[in-house]
């Protein structure tokens, strides 16, 4: 008797179906607490994610569902290594045009790994410019009025980041008001920071 896999299907914003492997589905920490919830009866629906970024990020979650690193470590070192070639050959074919989709798509979803993936094309693109640059490169302005930053900090957490594409410099402010001022190379070493600074970048891509 043949394996039937469970499948799930997902609804993109503009309306198109996917039906994916529930292994493929749960990529997705939050259409992974959906389905625990028995929310995934019928189509689930993703808002906000049109069919070409969802076709992209499922195109990603269906090789990492496939190639789970497991069994021997030498075995385990194997996927590792074809998985970050795969990643690598993947955000390379991702343009800018879509780039902060699949981003917004992939802190939406809840997708670690593609997160960090596309974050870290950012972080990329952006080392080693000069603020006006960074501005000119994602139409960025420059000035914010105080309740624009407002929003910014009221959006983006405890920990408040201005970026350098304002004044030159990474200023991180802790919950406790105290000031650090960094390098750039220093404060990407940290995923949290990076994430924060991308959102921030696309935050102010869109307004």
């Amino acid at each position: 008797m043949a394996d039937t896999k469970k499948m799930v299907t997902l609804m993109s914003s503009d309306g198109e179906t996917f039906e994916v492997e529930e292994a493929v589905a749960l990529q997705s920490g939050t259409i992974k607490h959906m389905i625990e919830d028995g929310c995934a009866d019928n189509a689930i629906p993703i808002p906000n994610i049109t069919s070409n970024i969802l076709a992209k990020v499922i195109e990603y979650c269906k090789k990492h569902a496939e190639e789970t690193p497991q069994g021997d470590a030498r075995r385990r070192y194997t996927v590792e290594e074809d998985l970050k070639n795969w990643d690598a050959e993947f955000i390379i074919k991702v343009n800018d045009y879509i780039l902060f989709d699949l981003i917004l798509a992939a802190n939406y979803l809840n997708i670690k790994d593609l997160l960090e993936l596309t974050t870290q094309k950012v972080a990329d693109t952006i080392k080693g410019k000069t603020p006006e640059q960074i501005r000119k490169y994602f139409y960025i302005k420059k000035d914010f009025t105080p309740e624009e930053e407002a929003e910014i900090m009221k959006e983006y957490g405890f920990c408040h980041i201005l970026h350098y594409i304002t004044n030159g410099k990474i200023t991180l402010k802790s919950c406790d008001g105290e000031i650090f001022d960094v390098d750039e190379a220093v404060a990407l070493q940290s995923r949290t920071i990076k994430h924060m600074i991308v959102l921030i970048m696309l935050y102010l891509y869109q307004t």
